[in-house]
């Protein structure tokens, strides 16, 4: 299925149908990271760059966190999750389940992302409570990762 339609869209349109259709598994990850019983949390994926690149994002931006920074942090996952796995991208990439443009995530594919959510939620926090999680899970997630300055 991967081979036939998921490779069809952009990484952006990936990004979205995710936004779009699994919101309720979004607002899980957010559940699970607004207990402070689940912690250390490990967030993955089978590169750590798409999914768990978006999932990242959006934590950062729920914990304020700079939207340059946040994709400065997207961009060197993927350089960095493409050295740690060669075998597992070389293997994909035969099986033909990563179109050449999905190698990289780009910062401007973030920023499309980001730009939609705005458009179509009005940003990161009305998306996430969109889909249903709540200001006091978003709260209790920021103190959980982050420190005062």
């Amino acid at each position: 299925m991967i081979k036939y339609v998921v490779n069809k869209q952009t990484q952006k349109d990936l990004f979205v149908n995710i936004l779009t259709y699994q919101g309720p598994e979004i607002a899980h990850v957010f559940s699970i990271l607004s207990e402070p019983r689940n912690y250390p949390v490990v967030l993955s994926c089978s590169l750590g760059k798409d999914r768990t690149g978006l999932i990242t994002a959006l934590v950062l931006a729920a914990c304020e966190v700079k939207f340059e920074a946040i994709m400065k942090d997207f961009s060197d996952r993927t350089n960095e999750s493409l050295a740690y796995s060669p075998f597992l991208v070389e293997e994909q990439r035969l099986l033909g389940l990563i179109p050449a443009e999905w190698e990289t995530a780009k910062a401007a594919t973030l920023k499309e992302v980001f730009v939609f959510l705005t458009m179509e939620y009005g940003g990161v926090l009305s998306y996430l409570r969109s889909i249903g999680v709540t200001n006091e899970q978003i709260l209790t997630m920021r103190s959980l990762l982050t420190r005062p300055v």
